[in-house]
């Protein structure tokens, strides 16, 4: 039980140190943070792109696998694209956050009609997250566009931290309370145990003083 609530506090930390720390760089770096990522994942695509296509090309006739082929060249493409058109991962990106906002939309009208009172907090988000991701999609390929995507991601990544460090709090305070529960459940039945042993003991020495009395009375 107490190595499960180890591996489970160190992923738990691991994960919040991960959010945290990235909400902060992009927070902090903005557009630089951006075209960081932008070219380390055009690198990588372009890295597994190549790979899958030689690999698919060092295969036998018969021990070919198509989908690995075209795996690599969507990987190719999509990495080129990051590369020669700087407004591509913008608007993927932009594309992602508008899909969740319309969603988030659909979401609250439909909590509406169940009753939902907290309906109004998520419409009003969903249509500020819809405009942000319009506003990125017009704006595509300038920095006012990154530094709005860099911030929006950025304050996700720090919420997300926020939420597993209150979850890694919370988690590291009941492994203490079932500690001390368990030491607690010890020490009643050690006092439980020793109160038994000490009651047979006196009810021994009761015995004992009559069988004497008894004898010294005969």
């Amino acid at each position: 039980m107490d190595i499960l609530f180890q591996k489970e506090n160190l992923k738990k930390t691991i994960l919040t140190l991960f959010y945290l720390i990235i909400g902060v760089l992009f927070c902090s770096l903005l557009e630089n943070m951006f075209n960081f990522i932008e070219s380390v994942l055009a690198v990588i695509l372009l890295l597994i792109g190549t790979v899958c296509v030689c690999i698919y090309a060092l295969m036998s006739r018969e021990d070919k696998i198509l989908k690995l082929f075209i795996y690599g060249i969507i990987a190719l493409v999509l990495g080129l694209f990051m590369l020669m058109w700087r407004k591509f991962f913008g608007i993927i990106l932009s594309i992602f956050i508008g899909y969740n906002g319309v969603l988030l939309i659909i979401s609250a009208i439909q909590d509406k009609k169940k009753g939902d009172k907290a309906w109004i907090a998520s419409l009003i988000i969903g249509i500020i997250i819809t405009v942000l991701a319009i506003v990125c999609i017009v704006l595509s390929g300038t920095n006012s566009s990154k530094i709005i995507l860099s911030i929006f991601f950025g304050v996700m990544f720090l919420i997300d931290g926020v939420y597993e460090l209150l979850f890694l709090i919370k988690l590291v305070k009941d492994e203490k309370n079932a500690k001390l529960d368990k030491i607690k459940d010890k020490n009643d039945e050690y006092l439980e145990n020793n109160s038994k042993i000490t009651s047979q003991e006196i009810y021994s020495d009761k015995e004992d003083v009559e069988i004497r009395t008894i004898e010294e009375d005969k």
